[in-house]
Parts: structure tokens; sequence; C-alpha cells
């Protein structure tokens, strides 16, 4: 009885570790492909690179000012509902609550650095 326990916590450890190789490799894979545009137009391989690092870390600022930003401007659209703006070039309150919203929580989804191109 003991061993086929331990035969499943095995199968399950290696399930695990098989998923978390899995979740490493797709953005590696991703990363590594050539953007669109013709072949003369790759990434470098620095750039690459850097796209790989910075991309995780892009995410991980992004989720918390996109859901943090609401909180941040809905005051000044509340007021400026019951105070209407004097420069409504830009619109009302609301609309630039929803503008600041979309900046926060919108595209890019993944690095592009450009560190490595050369100026010619």
């Amino acid at each position: 009885m003991n061993i086929a326990v331990g035969v499943l916590e095995l199968e399950e450890k290696t399930m695990r570790l098989r998923a978390f190789a899995i979740l490493l490799t797709i953005p590696l894979w991703a990363c590594a492909s050539k953007p669109e545009g013709g072949a003369g137009t790759g990434a470098s391989a620095l750039d690459t690179t850097l796209g790989v690092i910075e991309t995780p870390l892009l995410i991980a600022f992004k989720i918390p000012l996109c859901v943090g930003s609401a909180p941040v401007f809905a005051p000044g659209a509340v007021v400026s509902s019951v105070f209407p703006l004097k420069d409504t070039s830009k619109g009302n309150g609301w609309q630039r609550l929803a503008n600041s919203v979309s900046e926060a929580c919108g595209p890019p989804y993944v690095a592009t650095p450009q560190y490595g191109t050369r100026q010619q």
C-alpha cells in the first residue's frame, strides 16, 4: 500500500515538473519567433534576450497599475462631473478616466526592446 502511495506522489511531482517546464518554454518560444514584416526585420539576439527578461517584469508592473488606476482617477472624474473642466479638448472627467484606464490596461503586453539595434 505504501509503495502505491509513493508511486502516485512521484507521478504527481513529475507532472508538476513537466507543467513548470512547459510554462517556462512557451514564453521563450514566443519571444524567439520572428516579427512580421519580412526576413530583413528580424530581431537581434540581444533584443530577444532582453524581451524575454523584460516581458514578465512588464506584466508584473502592468497588473497593479491597471487595477490601481481606476480608484486613483475616479475621484477626479466625480469632481469633474460636479465642477466641469475648463479644458475639454481631451474630454470630460469620465472620458479622461476611461482613457487613463485603457492606457494603463491596454497593450503592449510583450516588451519589445530596441537596445540591440544599430543606428546607421
